[in-house]
């Protein structure tokens, strides 16, 4: 791990605790701290003297630096939850770039790279230099490029362009393909062909499609219009923190309230709109320092909405509120209010995700957590501490505990759900990082618009895993999360009820839901372009009696400054 934190920091550690050492350690407990969580700290003067405050900010509490130190913590911790060789290895996620054209090498290689640091993994780039019009220029561009960036090259000089890179993808082991539409005029008549050929042959390769450049001042007809159209108004969100524990009884409460107390000692107007405290007297002498809308039991959204504070506290936010509602979808409204939210979240209380029937989802799960929240810190607790805390009655009832640590406190089980628990709060940092250091985004005449993911949802059943790993995706770059679909020619009522389940789906993951009309491939281009998405998303359903993919074929003809995702297919079953 030293040689880690060397890597981040530039230096050697001033001081580093052996493998050996830490291999006889009987428990280790993360105490955690999100970046800007401990820059908030910094600037008011908890850590350093406010003489150093602003040189700390830009040096050792940058947050891409915090957010991989960070990162290093947490896998240290939780290769010590494993027994060991248990850790899952990770499915490669090399990447492959083919270009024909020099001029385009650059950008494509560059997009390449991006995704392949985000994923730790390599880069290849295919010159397919039979259909460049420029064989030699193409090599040495992409020699070169190459070179600086690190990646391996590979020349094939082939007539037929899709079986080079399906050659090239198998050789390499990639399972990211980024190449460009070939232009108007360049090889016109397979130019839809090719991408078809390789939606069919890659299933299960994701494709990052760079359309082609294009003008935003005009639809697709090439009428002026206006840029700011169909884009929300902009406003001042406030962000939504979450403390969460793998178990009943780690703290996550106790933190809430403790951050709680915290701002309100400097002078932020702070309430509490739910918590739990049945049976904690220590915890109800807190409340007395502190403002509760309502009963404190039920979460009025209203009311909190009407008292309109800096910062509101929620309490298990997997939980109802006074009316219909989540607690964790009013969390949302209350931080488009402007409300920073403080809330808890206990591991066990999210639901799986797995439901595909298009109903609206009603409970949080762990995609839908990583799509709401700005922050995560995890309260960790040793599995033996919490077990001595149930069998000493702090957790459950005298009658209960026998059961409880046969079951729920199981120490096999507490580790499995610590585990999960680091894998949650790694994967948002992961995402975070990745937002701080301004990687993974589309960069294909994309400007410096703000990212946006837009998932293209087919008007049929089973489509619920493209939105949420399109929310993913927005998550990753912090971006905005749009889902649109094209209704059918004539709709019914099923049809009714599939979207209404997808817009709840869209709602829940923090994104807007859009249903279009007219035929699918325009619709989707041109609300694009109206929304100026960096990264349009599709499914890989199966292809037509033809052995076509019509809707990709067109989309790339039409969309333009777009990167076009086309997800791997799902396994059959």
């Amino acid at each position: 791990m030293a040689a880690d934190v060397e890597a981040v920091i530039g230096e050697s550690p001033r001081a580093a605790i052996s493998d050996e050492v830490l291999a006889g350690v009987d428990a280790l407990q993360f105490v955690d701290s999100s970046p800007e969580a401990l820059r908030k700290r910094l600037g008011h003067g908890n850590i350093y003297p406010p003489e150093q405050v602003e040189a700390a900010l830009h040096a050792e509490f940058q947050p891409a630096r915090l957010a991989a130190l960070r990162e290093i913590g947490l896998r240290l911790v939780a290769q010590s939850v494993s027994p060991p060789g248990a850790a899952r290895q990770r499915e490669p996620q090399d990447v492959l770039v083919a270009t024909w054209r020099p001029e385009q090498a650059d950008a494509l290689l560059q997009r390449g790279m991006r995704l392949a640091r985000r994923r730790n993994a390599g880069c290849s780039v295919l010159a397919l230099s039979q259909q460049s019009p420029a064989p030699a220029a193409l090599a040495e561009r992409v020699e070169a490029a190459a070179t600086a960036a690190g990646a391996s090259v590979l020349i094939r000089d082939s007539r037929d362009a899709g079986a080079a890179i399906v050659s090239a993808v198998q050789e390499t082991g990639a399972r990211h393909l980024v190449l460009a539409v070939p232009p108007a005029g360049l090889l016109e008549r397979w130019r839809g062909t090719l991408l078809e050929r390789l939606a069919g042959q890659l299933p299960a390769v994701h494709l990052h499609i760079q359309a082609a450049a294009g003008d935003h001042d005009q639809d697709l007809a090439g009428n002026a219009v206006d840029s700011g159209n169909g884009a929300p108004p902009a406003r001042s969100r406030g962000a939504i923190r979450v403390y969460l524990g793998y178990a009943p009884g780690c703290g996550t409460t106790t933190a809430m309230l403790a951050e709680a107390m915290r701002r309100r000692s400097r002078g932020t107007d702070v309430v509490i709109g739910a918590v739990d405290i049945a049976d904690h007297e220590d915890l109800a002498a807190e409340l007395e320092h502190l403002e509760v809308v309502g009963d404190g039991a039920t979460l009025d959204t209203a009311a909190v909405l009407a008292r309109r504070p800096e910062v509101a506290c929620v309490d298990e936010l997997t939980a109802g509120t006074a009316t219909a509602e989540r607690r964790f979808a009013a969390a949302r409204r209350l931080a488009d209010a402007g409300i920073t939210v403080v809330g808890t979240v206990h591991l066990g209380m999210l639901g799986s995700g797995a439901d595909t029937s298009g109903a609206a989802a009603a409970f949080l799960d762990e995609p839908a957590l990583l799509a709401l929240a700005d922050e995560i810190e995890l309260v960790d607790v040793p599995p033996t501490i919490l077990i001595d805390r149930v069998r000493r009655g702090e957790i459950v009832p005298a009658d209960q505990i026998e059961p409880e640590l046969a079951t729920t406190f199981a120490i096999d089980v507490l580790r499995s759900e610590r585990e999960r628990a680091f894998r949650i709060v790694a994967e948002h940092g992961e995402r975070r990082l990745a937002g701080y250091a301004g990687q993974d985004q589309p960069v294909v005449a994309a400007g410096d618009r703000r990212p946006s993911i837009l998932a293209c949802a087919a008007p049929w059943p089973g489509t619920e895993s493209l939105i949420r790993r399109s929310a993913a995706l927005a998550a990753q770059v912090d971006g905005e999360f749009l889902v649109a679909t094209v209704r059918l020619a004539q709709p019914g009522q099923q049809e009714d009820r599939l979207l209404a389940g997808y817009a709840a789906l869209a709602e829940q993951l923090g994104g807007e839901f859009e249903a279009l009309t007219g035929p699918a491939p325009s619709a989707l281009a041109q609300y694009a372009r109206q929304r100026q998405v960096t990264e349009l998303v599709l499914g890989r359903a199966g292809p037509n009696p033809a052995g076509r993919y019509p809707v990709l074929r067109e989309v790339a003809r039409l969309a333009r400054d777009v990167e076009l995702h086309v997800l791997p297919a799902e396994p059959a079953g």
